[in-house]
């Protein structure tokens, strides 16, 4: 039976930023533009650095010492990660960033490129920039895939992974019972959802995706200081579902390219299809440190903050050592 995260659950996937200000957080890279003061209570003060690969990217950090830089999924953005940057700032740098097209960085022009590919020039971009590398990246789902395509191209930004749950669909096609369950996933949420959002039902696309994700009913069960937070990210769905491509190729082939220790982060009641590219994934990295969180569905660093959190800093402690 799929877990359905209660509201106490759910509550972790937001952090009061007031009390993690008068805990000790501060804005710690003094490289980009002037700090954008929070708008909301949801918010820290984050800085702007624009990239080579074109747009300005809002970020921040808190601590000192090795880079870990954390890349957040999709209807998502720096926000995201509140609840790493204390147990991580602790040890290591901990960075936070807003991908291209999400909040609250400028919507740029240029949608119609927009793909994974894009949004792993840009990471490597920043990690250049800030002069970071080589670095640590934490990737939640489609953020997953970005990390995956940067330690893959530019391995020399990379010192480790830890994935959670990457969705890598060309995966799927190795796996026996991959193309049935990809059926069953996308006849029920994904094409409905492209057709919500293709008809400007926008807020019905992202409840299909939520309750693809969590269990029917999760998203009318959000609580008001969550759902605003995620239907923020909604635009940048419509490019996900409007570009042909936009999952950018990753096969086996491009797997094998990755030479950084990797964490494999899993929750045990996910999706079908997040369970079978994780099996994938294990069976392609037969040398990955695989930890499965049990009663939570594909987000474990948010619904399972605690016991992610331990698992993962003890991995990259381990790979300085």
């Amino acid at each position: 039976m799929r877990h359905h995260p209660d509201s106490a659950e759910r509550r972790q996937l937001t952090i009061q930023i007031a009390s993690l200000i008068t805990g000790g957080f501060t804005e710690s890279v003094a490289v980009g533009g002037d700090a954008i003061e929070p708008a909301t209570p949801h918010e820290l003060p984050t800085r702007s650095l624009a990239l080579e690969t074109g747009p300005e990217l809002h970020y921040f950090s808190f601590g000192d010492g090795h880079p870990v830089i954390f890349v957040h999924g999709s209807f998502a953005d720096y926000r995201a990660w509140f609840g790493q940057l204390g147990p991580f700032g602790e040890r290591f740098k901990a960075l936070t960033y807003s991908r291209r097209h999400h909040y609250p960085n400028r919507w740029n022009t240029d949608g119609h490129l927009s793909c994974i590919r894009l949004h792993a020039d840009d990471l490597a971009s920043l990690i250049r920039r800030l002069h970071v590398a080589p670095a640590t990246l934490v990737g939640q789902s489609s953020g997953g895939l970005v990390a995956m395509h940067v330690a893959a191209l530019y391995p020399e930004l990379v010192h480790s992974l830890v994935l959670s749950e990457p969705f890598v669909p060309d995966l799927l096609d190795l796996m026996g019972d991959g193309a049935a369950a990809w059926a069953a996933y996308e006849s029920q949420y994904w094409l409905p959802a492209a057709l919500a959002f293709a008809e400007g039902r926008t807020e019905r696309g992202v409840e299909l995706l939520c309750d693809a994700i969590f269990g029917d009913g999760a998203f009318a069960s959000f609580t008001a200081d969550i759902r605003p937070l995620v239907m923020q990210n909604a635009p940048e769905m419509h490019l996900e579902f409007s570009n042909p491509g936009f999952f950018s190729s990753f096969t086996a082939r491009d797997v094998a390219l990755i030479r950084a220790p990797v964490m494999l982060a899993e929750g045990g009641a996910s999706p079908a299809i997040y369970r079978l590219i994780m099996e994938a994934l294990a069976r392609l990295l037969p040398n990955a440190k695989r930890v499965v969180f049990p009663d939570v569905s594909h987000v474990p660093p948010f619904l399972a903050m605690d016991a992610f959190n331990t698992a993962a800093i003890a991995f990259i402690g381990d790979h300085l050592k």
